[in-house]
């Protein structure tokens, strides 16, 4: 199996392809995400889980009340999470459900991370920001959110990307500012922006959490790990960059 695409473009239009790489390869379909009469971004991130099943987080940016519509339902300038099946049909859409990231699981658990402030709403769990906050959520195969877990501090902090390992576990890397809590764990930056990474079970409890990278720039987006990915025996690798001197562990 080919790793799962993922790619944030702006585009007025988001459009999912499937081809099957064998000797040549074979178009099988494509379906898209439209009825966008501004000038937005529509920012995508796809993954395909052990059912055939394919993920699609996205949302747009722009101004009025106009969304998109897929499968006759209509997201309004919002985060939202779909669900495909591998012919390419929309099997369910949660408008809200979007984020930065999503990775899934070999038990077909969704799992999104994102950032916000303010106060959101993730089924019957609400979340207050400090300032920014990210936040790590699970969702079943059939749309339901399992668990919603809250990372925040006293400044800035924006989860960016999760993965899943063979053990069921889960890793979840960002960045921060002054400090942050994980679970019971609290962590003080050593630089202006200061990377984190974080590994939670499959009940969402904290394992453990530490420093990874930072940048002297508050303004720099690169003093954390930009992507994740983990493998069966439940190592951990992180692509990223910093500015100065990283701390690593």
């Amino acid at each position: 199996m080919f790793p799962p695409l993922r790619f944030s473009v702006p585009l007025l239009s988001a459009t999912i392809v499937s081809v099957t790489f064998a000797q040549t390869p074979v178009f099988q379909w494509a379906d898209g995400v439209g009825n966008i009469p501004i000038t937005g971004e529509a920012g995508c991130i796809l993954d395909v889980a052990d059912d055939g099943a394919v993920y699609m987080l996205g949302g747009i940016n722009g101004p009025g009340p106009t969304g998109q519509v897929i499968a006759g339902n209509t997201i309004v300038a919002s985060p939202f999470l779909a669900r495909y099946d591998a012919a390419g049909n929309v099997v369910w859409l949660k408008s809200g459900g979007g984020g930065s990231d999503l990775a899934t699981s070999g038990s077909n658990e969704i799992y999104v991370c994102g950032s916000f402030n303010g106060t959101v709403q993730f089924g019957a769990t609400t979340l207050t920001a400090d300032s920014v906050d990210s936040y790590l959520l699970r969702y079943d195969a059939s749309g339901n959110l399992d668990w919603a877990r809250q990372i925040g501090g006293a400044g800035a902090d924006r989860a960016h990307s999760v993965a899943v390992d063979g053990l069921g576990r889960i890793h979840v890397g960002g960045i921060f500012q002054n400090s942050i809590t994980i679970g019971t764990t609290t962590l003080a930056a050593t630089q202006d922006t200061t990377g984190f990474l974080a590994t939670y079970d499959a009940a969402g409890n904290v394992l453990w959490a530490v420093l990874n990278g930072g940048a002297d720039d508050p303004s720099d987006i690169c003093g954390y790990s930009v992507s994740l990915t983990a493998d069966a025996a439940g190592r951990t690798y992180a692509i990223g960059g910093l500015s100065g001197t990283g701390t690593f562990g």
